[in-house]
Formats: C-alpha cells, sequence, structure tokens
C-alpha cells in the first residue's frame, strides 16, 4: 500500500487534486458507494478524485466530484480503467492502481493558477463502512 500511497501523493501534489484509492468489499452499486465514500470523505464539492476497486468481484469505479470533472473527463476516466483492467488481468493490483492515479494526473495536468490547497483527503482506504450498507459510520482506515 506504500506504493499507491506514494503514487496518490505525487499525483495530488502535480494537480492539486484530492486523490484516494480504496480497496476492499463493495455494495450492490460501487459506484454509489463510490460517490457516497467522496461525500463522507468531506471531497465531494472540492476538486477530488476516487478510485474504488473490489478485486474480489471485479469492480472498478473512478468517480470524481463536480469541481474535478473539467479535469478528468468521462472519456479520460474510461482509458484509465482499462488501463487498470489490462493490469489487474494479470494480478497486477498495486501495479495497475498507479499507473491508474499517474494517468489521471497526466490527463488532469498542473492546478490552475488560483489553486489553493485543500484539506488532505486520506490517501488509501480499507475497510471503509460504506462497503456495508447497513454498517454504522466510521472513520476510514488511515493513509
Amino acid at each position: 500500500m506504500r506504493r499507491i500511497a506514494r503514487a496518490v501523493d505525487v499525483a495530488e501534489d502535480e494537480t492539486g487534486l484530492q486523490l484516494a484509492v480504496y480497496v476492499g468489499p463493495t455494495s450492490e452499486d460501487p459506484r454509489a458507494q463510490a460517490r457516497a465514500m467522496l461525500h463522507e470523505l468531506g471531497h465531494d464539492l472540492s476538486p477530488a478524485v476516487l478510485i474504488l476497486v473490489a478485486p474480489e468481484r471485479r469492480h472498478l469505479q473512478i468517480v470524481t466530484s463536480p469541481a474535478a470533472q473539467h479535469r478528468l473527463t468521462d472519456r479520460q476516466a474510461a482509458l484509465v480503467a482499462a488501463s487498470m483492467a489490462a493490469s489487474f488481468a494479470v494480478g497486477d493490483y498495486v501495479g495497475g492502481i498507479c499507473t491508474g492515479v499517474a494517468m489521471i494526473a497526466q490527463y488532469a495536468g498542473p492546478p490552475p493558477d488560483d489553486w489553493q490547497p485543500e484539506r488532505e483527503m486520506p490517501d488509501v482506504l480499507s475497510g471503509y463502512a460504506a462497503a456495508r450498507p447497513d454498517a454504522e459510520r466510521t472513520a476510514p482506515a488511515g493513509s
């Protein structure tokens, strides 16, 4: 997980976006889960991207906050997801995630001139309560 956290730190420094990667179990609707996680982290309105990976269910979601959608389009996110899925297919989850994070940084580019740092979001999330719709909400695992 350190390699993933380092990739996220580099991408955040290069883009000014807040990024987080969640690896773990998912609900029946992984897209809704990823959006809920972004909201619960308090970054649904700031420029942020969340990558959700559920190896056991073969789910991959990349969601952006409204403030980041112009920096990472749906088409670009689909290209990132395709690249990540190719790595996942050969069992390289860490490499696929790191490549995906680097691609997001490349597509997003540098922060705008008027960029102000946002509150830091955890880089890597695991065992997050949002994976279980009936679970009591708790703080995410640290970065």
